[in-house]
């Protein structure tokens, strides 16, 4: 029941999303054309695309929750603020979230994460 309450939930939020979009209709050119333009208008998602990557790269090395604090941390801080309280919230919301992940799929439903080359040396 858990996935099928999630897809469904997914599906009902994209397609209201969807809706909403083609409502609104396109947006307006401001950044030119070409490749550069392209960039300008995707370059949070390029970003989030790009540190994902990274992630997936580094999982087996790094491991769940050292990768996943990371991963969270570097997408907060490309994407936010860059000042050290942002930094700070960054730290602290990547740190939470990913740790209450890890805890919930360790010990709530005894899932084991990938735990990286450093925690497999203790």
């Amino acid at each position: 029941i858990w996935p099928r309450v999630i897809l469904v939930l997914l599906f009902l939020l994209t397609t209201g999303y969807l809706f909403k979009s083609l409502k609104q209709g396109p947006d307006e050119a401001g950044e030119g054309g070409g490749l550069r333009g392209w960039i300008g208008r995707y370059r949070n998602a390029l970003w989030c695309y790009g540190l994902f990557f990274l992630f997936l790269m580094t999982l087996d090395f790094l491991g769940m929750l050292i990768g996943g604090v990371m991963f969270v941390f570097l997408t907060l801080t490309v994407l936010g603020n860059r000042t050290p309280r942002a930094h700070a919230i960054h730290a602290a919301t990547a740190v939470i979230s990913i740790g209450f992940m890890w805890s919930l799929f360790t010990f709530g439903i005894r899932v084991i994460l990938p735990q990286g080359e450093i925690f497999s040396a203790w």
